[in-house]
């Protein structure tokens, strides 16, 4: 069974990703930091998933340096109506892609989760 750590902004209350994750028959840890997997007894995860829909941009490129340096996958869920937001479309101040601002300029790798609707 995968089990993924997912980041969230709110607390570490139960999220309705974290839900997803699990009617998806893996298990999940939901955290506000990644110093919470360095806790005695913590599951190290396969992969962090972070909860785009409560993460701020420098928030975000800051856990996914970390897990970088932890050497741990991640994956970004982004709400469908920001998807736009990181498409990196001519003029729209991401071109070229967020992967350099995302860490994967530096051989970091950030796989985005496309179309999750915010909320549910």
């Amino acid at each position: 069974m995968y089990h993924l750590f997912v980041l969230v902004n709110h607390g570490g209350t139960p999220s309705a990703l974290a839900d997803t994750v699990d009617r998806a028959g893996m298990s999940c840890q939901v955290g506000i930091e990644l110093e919470q997997l360095d806790e005695s007894g913590v599951t190290p995860p396969d992969a962090v998933l972070l909860d785009m829909s409560s993460l701020e941009l420098p928030d975000a490129r800051r856990m996914v340096e970390e897990c970088h340096n932890r050497r741990l996958p991640v994956l970004a869920a982004v709400p469908k109506e920001a998807i736009g937001d990181y498409d990196g479309g001519e003029g729209d101040g991401y071109s070229g892609g967020d992967r350099e601002r995302f860490g994967g300029g530096n051989g970091g790798c950030v796989s985005f989760v496309v179309g999750r609707e915010s909320g549910g």
